[in-house]
């Protein structure tokens, strides 16, 4: 592919649409890819969801970028780097590492680390094939992380994409996968009541519904990955599902710190994930009641008797 071609499809990926007072990647909405923002908002939204992941998860007192086993990894490979936070964090903890990051939302990243190299990549398609850097090569990679593309990815493509990675993972290498269940859950049982009478409940009905019938996508593929895994032929899978507390409640004071944090940030993800869905889905039909019930479900985050969490 000539450089010219290459700066020009870039250049229409860069597009943008408004709507409803967020920005959203042009390519991404018309190929019905992904329908979240990839604003200044969502960019600050997804570094604070990065601090929260690291922190929650550490034992240390540092940051917590992994769960496998690494010590000297040469070649690290991230699928769906977003706004890089991820990427910048490993490249710095490894700087003798080469660390390679693809995502749909190309573009250039703040302060990039020199062994860090992005490059353009649909993870609905075979993305070794279509690689334009080299970088990506079968049998290569050290550690392979992917995390959160769940939204983005098709149902039917998980089986495929489990399998692509396993071949770019070398032998004795690491591939982990970090999703959310987007199925919100009460440690209280919902106070004996049925979770569709809180607008928490309700929304996210909607939005996996949506996901099902108008995306094609998978809400719940965290719930099946270990499956997926074991039939691709991965060796040694071990799998986990974590309950990340959504206020100040829990056992710990780490537990209720990390748990108000990410309160406040869920607030966010809500308003990111559930704009356009919602109003795609035809119910409600005006801005103003697709923001009310967004808002009715952020006050529910604030119910303290339904001690919310989210399974990671």
């Amino acid at each position: 592919m000539s450089d010219s071609y290459e700066n020009a499809e870039i250049e229409v990926e860069m597009e943008r649409t408004e709507f409803m007072g967020r920005e959203y990647q042009t390519w991404s909405v018309e190929q019905n890819v992904y329908k979240v923002p990839i604003d200044d908002e969502e960019e600050d939204r997804l570094e604070e969801e990065h601090a929260i992941i690291s922190g929650f998860f550490s034992t240390t007192g540092e940051d917590r970028l992994y769960f496998a086993p690494l010590t000297r990894p040469k070649n690290i490979l991230e699928c769906g780097y977003g706004r890089g936070h991820w990427a910048i964090a490993i490249a710095n903890q490894f700087p003798d590492s080469t660390v390679c990051g693809v995502d749909i939302n190309w573009e250039a990243l703040p302060e990039e680390p020199e062994n860090l190299v992005l490059e353009w990549a649909n993870l609905n398609k075979n993305i070794t094939s279509k690689s334009k850097s080299g970088e990506l090569q079968q049998g290569k990679f050290d550690y392979i992380h992917s995390r959160f593309i769940a939204f983005g990815l098709r149902e039917k493509r998980w089986p495929s994409y489990v399998k692509e990675l396993r071949s770019l993972v070398k032998r004795g290498g690491y591939v982990e996968f970090v999703e959310y269940d987007f199925l919100f859950q009460s440690d209280s049982g919902w106070c004996g009541y049925d979770p569709k009478q809180f607008a928490i409940g309700q929304l996210s009905d909607y939005v996996r519904d949506w996901q099902t019938r108008y995306h094609s996508s998978d809400a719940r593929a965290s719930t099946k990955l270990a499956t997926l895994m074991g039939d691709a032929g991965y060796k040694n899978v071990v799998s986990g599902m974590y309950q990340v507390p959504i206020g100040s409640w829990g056992d710990s004071e780490h537990h209720r710190y990390w748990g108000e944090r990410n309160k406040n940030n869920t607030k966010r993800l809500l308003e990111s994930f559930a704009l356009w869905p919602l109003s795609e889905f035809g119910w409600p039909d005006s801005e103003a009641t697709v923001r009310s019930l967004i808002t009715r479900a952020q006050q529910d985050l604030d119910n303290p008797h339904l001690r919310l969490y989210i399974r990671l």
